[in-house]
């Protein structure tokens, strides 16, 4: 798991000390022994963290009375995230968020440090049609900013193209308030979610794979519908 070097003077606040090291335990824990499902006992848990929105740092796009509905628990720097945005999601809102069957809800789930300033970077945008603009321009550039010798300095130059200073971009990547939510969030969804790795996707009440083939995975959608 990579890690961003920080400042002298943001390393040293609690807060992220805390969230940076609930990333690092992440890697430890062992992998799940299923794909699908929860376990009987922490049912009532899981709906829970699934399906109780309140205050949630979380995007919506679709009709909120849609019949089904997908949640994506991502990391802005996984590339398998960057696959399903670029190639899974058009279609899924073309053939499902814009026809009323679908509506889905983009939570974070930050998978090293690089990644928890982009999820920042991102959450300061006004609306969630901007948020979704953002993270497709951040996700379409991943390899460029993710990669780069100074991520932050390039995760500014991005924020630019939504239309954000500097100054503003950077107070967004150290907002403590922010941090400590989704630091919240995240461990959350570790707990009662037993998410590891991203994308984490949950159909209705279903944990889904996205594998390799798009079709297969469209294919498990329809036969998990509500509406079907």
């Amino acid at each position: 798991m990579t890690k961003t070097a920080l400042s002298p003077r943001t390393a040293t606040r609690p807060r992220r000390r805390r969230f940076l090291r609930a990333l690092t335990a992440l890697a430890l824990l062992p992998p799940l022994a299923g794909v699908a499902g929860v376990a009987p006992r922490r049912a009532s848990a899981q709906e829970s963290a699934l399906f109780d929105e309140e205050d949630l740092l979380q995007h919506v796009r679709g009709d909120a009375a849609a019949p089904n509905t997908l949640i994506e628990y991502a990391s802005l720097t996984c590339p398998h995230c960057a696959t399903f945005h670029g190639e899974v999601y058009p279609r899924l809102e073309r053939e499902w968020i814009d026809s009323g069957r679908l509506r889905f809800i983009y939570r974070h789930f930050p998978l090293d440090g690089v990644a928890v300033r982009a999820a920042l970077l991102a959450e300061c945008l006004p609306a969630d049609d901007a948020f979704f603009a953002f993270i497709d321009i951040l996700y379409r550039s991943q390899s460029d900013w993710a990669r780069a010798e100074d991520p932050v300095a390039a995760l500014v130059g991005r924020a630019a193209l939504a239309g954000m200073d500097e100054e503003t971009a950077r107070a967004c990547m150290e907002d403590e308030h922010l941090i400590e939510r989704m630091g919240a969030e995240y461990s959350r969804a570790a707990r009662e979610l037993e998410v590891r790795g991203t994308p984490a996707l949950f159909f209705n009440r279903e944990r889904i794979r996205l594998g390799g083939d798009p079709d297969e995975f469209f294919v498990r959608l329809a036969e998990l519908a509500a509406d079907a």
